[in-house]
């Protein structure tokens, strides 16, 4: 899924996830100028972030 999409599916800013993507705390493929995320990988991500306590949408 696009960024947006992604975004909106962690219910998080397109900012944030890049920032997140950045960092490395989520994986994305480049394909061209865009990146694509998948489902299992933000599931993932949203699931550690549930386990940690952090705030996904601070990061």
């Amino acid at each position: 899924m696009s960024s947006k999409e992604a975004a909106k599916y962690l219910h998080i800013s397109v900012k944030a996830l890049q920032a997140l993507r950045e960092r490395g705390a989520v994986k994305a493929i480049k394909f061209g100028p865009r990146f694509l995320y998948r489902t299992e990988t933000l599931d993932q991500l949203a699931e550690e972030y549930e386990d940690s306590g952090k705030d996904l949408s601070n990061e």
